[in-house]
């Protein structure tokens, strides 16, 4: 026997088999149970009794066997000495609701004893024929109930035993589940809060390989472990967020091996399951950008990096993420301290786009690890992860850790030109003046590794010359200083220093009017980020001559065929932008002009601010008509206008852009528009038939004011209707109904968001509906 925790319950059982096998049989050739060859026929064996029959190759022998608990039952075959050295009986297992295939089958030889495991509640049916013709004898069928497991049924996940966050617990991993399939045990734990699980599978029996596994309620696989060898025990840990988790036993020979396939280690053996759930990790289940965990600058928290992640496949281990948001541009420092002797961290710095920035590495197990990296302002995310490469012999191994590192932050802001590392971020140093800056950390809107470098800007209106000088320079530290014209072609330097600290740096770039030189300030090649301040001074110099100051005489809004007159302050050495070189010009034309003073040939000039002549149309005068039910709204179209006149025909007129106009009486009116501007006037006459006097709803006259308006208006004599009768909808100038509603009030007051345009106001109370004319202008 192979099982010692067998040795005594197996003896007896084959003492009682041997018994039963030598009772005298009153006739050998007969079969006391012949008529059990059939399913309707099968006898009942029952549980702890045995069963005698004899029989040969036609017949069959067809036992039921109704179980009511969830308890392993054992059977137990055995033949009476017989003169064939061939006899031998196979057995089937069915369902007794599936006659048709059996979940399991056998063979027993002559001399020789076959068990079999049966777990769980149910009703089956045992078959039994000899394989070999012409030979018959009598056997022995024993049948006993094995109550050493507590956890049998636990087969499936639906009979998953319910676990609490911690414990331990010992079970027997054997025979074969109802379905036919080889004994699972399935255990289930709800955890509350992220954390992880910590699984010990020991004492597995000398013959068994075991699998010991971690699943998610939809029974995808979370984390997989499998025993090196037969007897050895296993651990496991698993990094889980808030729900019910499933943890699966099995023998690797059925589940997984591919050597023993179809035979199955039954076990006396109990196996011991210890588990735990750690929930030490405030920061746990920050895996991803989406969890990051939102650190304060300026504060430390202690993480781990432990099991694997349950969102994940198998080997897809624990990350930290962490969000970091500095609001402002600085310097970000971050270490992890405090790291476990057996991992060594790698810390990666993504921008708010999720752009990878910046990285270290630790350079052993155990190591701290830190950067510097620069941020402008925007949210950063830091990921901490188990450096694999860092150390020989650890290359595809994470070593999963109890223990607890530090992530420690700072932020550094007193560089108040830190954020100028872009030629669009330049900051302006037109005039004398000192400038305290750093070259630290690097560039978050540059490539991965890109260096800090601070860009300033030199622009003047005058040819002006800047005597540059930066001292104060940190013992050691390699700065490079670049002046360049053309912040797209940055490698086409003007001036190119490199000057080693303490040592100062002095130059002078002459800048020519109305144009921009940068100046360039990085390290010089290795990346030695200072945390001292260096000290930028500029001190300019007029180089060329005064800039000329241009005289407007005229307007510079010209109609056509006028002109206008320009006069420069400089009397000689003139080049006008329309190529004249006299002090005073005529210009006719719209457009630009300057004036520009300097010798010829010199690069050094001076340049006048612009002057912008613009040409200006003699206005049309246009306008349509809009009659609303006594209520007449004019819509001007005219073009280039600037004065509006209107004379309604009935002695009223209007100054206004577009009036509106009630009409006493019916009647045929000449509406007159004119218009006009500082190049001339004009006008237009339309005729205007009004067939309703006051306008009268309700025996009312209503009117809105203002006219035109900017959405605030009031419906004037509606307030002696109550409000509740009253509805509004707005149409625009196509018909479209736009807004609805209520009268908002019993004043009349209306409060409406509309672009400019002309729309009509429809007024119901009832049966009775009336339209208004609507003007808006917001300007």
């Amino acid at each position: 026997m192979r099982y010692k925790g067998l040795y005594h319950w197996v003896f007896t059982a084959a003492c009682l088999l041997v018994c039963l096998l030598r009772q005298p049989l009153s006739a050998q050739a007969e079969d006391p149970m012949g008529q059990n060859n059939f399913f309707h026929n099968a006898p009942v064996l029952m549980p702890d009794s045995s069963s005698l029959d004899s029989m040969a190759f036609t017949d069959i022998d067809i036992y039921a066997i109704n179980l009511d608990t969830c308890t392993a039952y054992r059977f137990f075959w055995g033949f009476r000495d017989t003169s064939s050295s061939q006899f031998a009986i196979q057995f089937s297992l069915y369902h007794q609701n599936d006659t048709l295939q059996p979940f399991y089958t056998g063979k027993v030889k002559r001399d020789n004893r076959h068990t079999f495991q049966l777990n769980g509640a149910g009703a089956f049916y045992l078959k039994m024929h000899f394989l070999i013709p012409g030979i018959n004898g009598p056997y022995g069928v024993l049948l006993r109930a094995d109550t050493t497991e507590h956890f049998e049924c636990n087969n499936i996940p639906d009979q998953a035993i319910s676990l609490g966050l911690s414990g331990e617990l010992e079970s027997v991993l054997r025979g074969f589940a109802t379905s036919g399939n080889p004994d699972e045990d399935w255990y289930s734990v709800t955890v509350p809060q992220c954390g992880v699980l910590r699984l010990d599978l020991m004492n597995a029996a000398s013959q068994q390989r075991l699998v010991l596994s971690v699943l998610s309620e939809q029974q995808e696989l979370v984390n997989k472990i499998t025993a090196s060898g037969e007897g050895e025990s296993v651990n496991l840990t698993a990094l889980l967020s808030t729900g019910k988790y499933f943890i699966k036993i099995a023998d690797f020979d059925t589940c997984c091996g591919t050597g023993n396939d179809t035979v199955y280690n039954f076990s006396q053996d109990k196996y011991m399951l210890v588990w735990s759930f750690d929930t030490s990790d405030e920061s746990e289940c920050n895996n991803r950008f989406e969890d990051a965990y939102l650190l304060p600058i300026g504060t430390a928290v202690r993480a781990k990096l432990n099991g694997v992640d349950y969102r994940m496949s198998e080997q897809a281990w624990d990350l930290d993420y962490f969000k970091l948001t500095p609001n402002k541009c600085g310097v970000l420092s971050l270490s992890a301290t405090q790291v476990p002797a057996d991992q060594a961290l790698e810390l990666t710095v993504y921008n708010s786009r999720r752009q990878q920035i910046d990285f270290a590495v630790a350079a052993c197990h155990g190591c701290n690890v830190s950067l510097s990296t620069l941020t402008d302002g925007e949210p950063v995310y830091v990921k901490i992860t188990e450096f694999n490469g860092c150390c020989s012999g650890n290359n595809a191994i994470y070593n999963l850790s109890n223990q607890s590192y530090t992530l420690n932050s700072s932020f550094d802001d007193s560089d108040i030109y830190e954020c100028n590392n872009q030629f669009s971020d330049a900051h302006s140093i037109a005039n004398d003046g000192a400038f305290n800056f750093k070259i630290n950390g690097r560039n978050t809107n540059n490539r991965l590794g890109a260096a800090d470098r601070d860009i300033f800007k030199m622009t003047s209106n005058t040819c002006r010359e800047a005597l540059l000088k930066i001292d104060q320079i940190p013992v050691g530290f390699d700065l490079k200083v670049k002046v360049i014209s053309d912040s797209l072609n940055p490698s086409s330097a003007l001036e190119e220093e490199v000057v080693k600290g303490p040592d100062s740096l002095s130059l002078s770039v002459q800048v020519p009017p109305n144009k921009t030189y940068y100046l360039i300030i990085t390290e010089d090649g290795e990346n030695a980020f200072s945390n001292q301040m260096m000290r930028l001074r500029v001190s300019w110099s007029n180089k060329g001559p005064e800039p000329p100051v241009i005289t407007v005489i005229g307007d510079t809004n010209m109609c056509e065929g006028d002109s206008v007159i320009l006069v420069s302050s400089i009397a000689e050495g003139n080049s006008w932008s329309n190529g004249d070189s006299t002090q005073t010009i005529v210009v006719k034309n719209p457009g630009e002009y300057t004036d520009t003073i300097g010798n010829s040939g010199e690069a050094c000039y001076s340049m006048s601010a612009p002057v912008r002549v613009h040409s200006v149309n003699a206005p049309t005068a246009s306008f349509t008509i809009i009659d609303v039910e006594g209520s007449t709204a004019f819509v001007n179209t005219s073009v280039a206008s600037s004065n509006y006149f209107w004379d309604f025909g009935d002695g009223s007129t209007s100054s206004e852009r577009d009036p509106s106009h009630s009409y006493a009486t019916p009647g045929n009116y000449q509406v007159k528009l004119v218009v006009s501007n500082n190049c001339g006037r004009d006008s237009m006459v339309k005729s205007v038939n009004v067939t309703v006097g006051i306008f009268d709803f309700a025996n009312q006259s209503l009117l809105i004011y203002p006219q035109p308006s900017n959405g605030s208006f009031q419906v004037k004599n509606l307030s002696s209707s109550p409000a509740s009768s009253w509805f509004y909808q707005v149409f625009d100038n196509s018909g479209r109904s736009i807004l609805s509603g209520k009268q908002p009030n019993e004043q009349g007051l209306f409060n409406l968001n509309l672009p400019d345009g002309f729309y009509f106001l429809l007024l119901t109370n009832g049966p009775a509906e009336k339209k208004l004319p609507l003007m808006i202008r917001n300007h």
